[in-house]
Order: C-alpha cells, then sequence, then structure tokens
C-alpha cells in the first residue's frame, strides 16, 4: 500500500490557537477543520492547545455563587423543557467514489445533497472555473465556497483587500513557484498579487476570503459583480 502524502502546507499556530480556542470565524473554521482531516501533525498541534486551555481553565479560581443561585436553579428544574431537533449526522458519500468522496467530512455536511451518489451542484463561473458556494456571504465581502478548476488554468491576476485561504481538495495548483497538492493550505494576504495555474489534473479546493478580490485588469473588475468574488 502506497502510504499517504502528508501536506507541506500548513495553517499559522495562531490560527490553529483561534480554532481551539473556538475564536475562529465560520468559514475559516471550517477550511480548518477539513484540513485536520488530511494533516497529523496540525491535529497534535490542536490537541496540544486544547489540553493546554483546559489546564488553563482548571487553574482558574471559582466564582463565588449568589447566595439564591441553588434556589433559582430548583426553580428552573420546574420549567417545561424546550428540546431543539438535532442537526442529522453527515451522511458518507454512497459507491465510495466520485467527486463527493474525495471531499472531507466537514464539508459534505455543508452540502444538501438530495441524492449522494451524483455529482455535485457545479455551476459555471468562467471558462475553465465552476464553484459552490457553501455558506451565505457573511459581513465585508467574506465567503466560503468550493472551486473547480480545469488543468493548466491560469485564475486572473488578483490582490486582496483581506486574506484569502485557500485548502487543496484534489488535484494541485502552483503559486509563486510553489506548489500545493491535496491536503495544503495557501494564504494569501493584502501584500499578495497572484495568478494561481492548475496542474495537469485540474483542482478541487475550498477557497475562503474575508474581503472583495481586487483584480488588477479592466476585466477583472468588471466582472466582479457578477461572480460576487
Amino acid at each position: 500500500m502506497t502510504p499517504a502524502i502528508l501536506p507541506m502546507h500548513h495553517l499559522e499556530p495562531e490560527v490553529l490557537a483561534a480554532y481551539a480556542s473556538g475564536t475562529l470565524g465560520e468559514g475559516i473554521s471550517l477550511l480548518v477543520a477539513a484540513h485536520l482531516t488530511f494533516c497529523p501533525i496540525c491535529r497534535a498541534a490542536v490537541a496540544d492547545l486544547e489540553r493546554v486551555g483546559g489546564a488553563l481553565l482548571d487553574a482558574l479560581e471559582p466564582d463565588s455563587l449568589n447566595k439564591d443561585a441553588l434556589d433559582r436553579l430548583l426553580a428552573r428544574l420546574d420549567e417545561p423543557e424546550e428540546v431543539s431537533p438535532s442537526p442529522p449526522p453527515p451522511v458518507p458519500p454512497k459507491g465510495g467514489g466520485g467527486e463527493l468522496a474525495a471531499l472531507p467530512a466537514p464539508i459534505r455536511a455543508y452540502l444538501s445533497l438530495s441524492d449522494e451518489s451524483g455529482p455535485l451542484p457545479w455551476k459555471r463561473l468562467a471558462p475553465g472555473v465552476r464553484h459552490i458556494r457553501l455558506m451565505p456571504r457573511g459581513a465585508e465581502g467574506s465567503n466560503a465556497r468550493l472551486f473547480k478548476v480545469a488543468a493548466h488554468t491560469p485564475l486572473p491576476t488578483h490582490g486582496h483587500k483581506g486574506s484569502e485561504w485557500t485548502l487543496v481538495l484534489t488535484g494541485s495548483f502552483t503559486d509563486d513557484s510553489q506548489r500545493f497538492a491535496r491536503g495544503d493550505v495557501a494564504e494569501a494576504t493584502q501584500d499578495t498579487i497572484h495568478a494561481p495555474l492548475t496542474g495537469a489534473e485540474g483542482c478541487i479546493c475550498l477557497i475562503i476570503t474575508d474581503a472583495p478580490l481586487r483584480y488588477t485588469s479592466l476585466l477583472g473588475r468588471m466582472i466582479q459583480p457578477f461572480t460576487g468574488l
């Protein structure tokens, strides 16, 4: 059996620390959770951070309770219980193959599919580029989308008004002479201007942005209102 190839590009320690403490936004938390399914190194780091956080909580001095705390607690026991329905567990892909099977469980949970054995609901964004929006647009233009990009397709040169995180799910791409493959994370900041190029097998990625892109070409700026990026 061929051993699994471990990711070469990881998340920054401060991102993992924020994830372990529960202070990340929904989109980037989804990307971290998906990356952890590929990366034992980052999984171990998050586990260590959670242990440290637990130890710090245990070391805190307990707060004193109000004198009527017990009476108020007992009174609440007599109130009718409101039970919220539990969300159904993520459904594993049927058949064990296809694009859905290549997606980590945290991402599959965001896809509402009536037929898990069928194709994913890709929408055409540009020649060679398709996408699926995973969650509603957040504040300040944040996005969480899956992208499927055909082989040897250069994306338009662009910069960023915020940060962009890309997790490779299948295939690969190159960016600034670096290659990113399955499980790798690429981060772009406001100082980054780039034009990623997919490899021979194309690429499916999860991309999270917390602000709109900044296109350098007139065409890119013209189509931006229609792409929502």
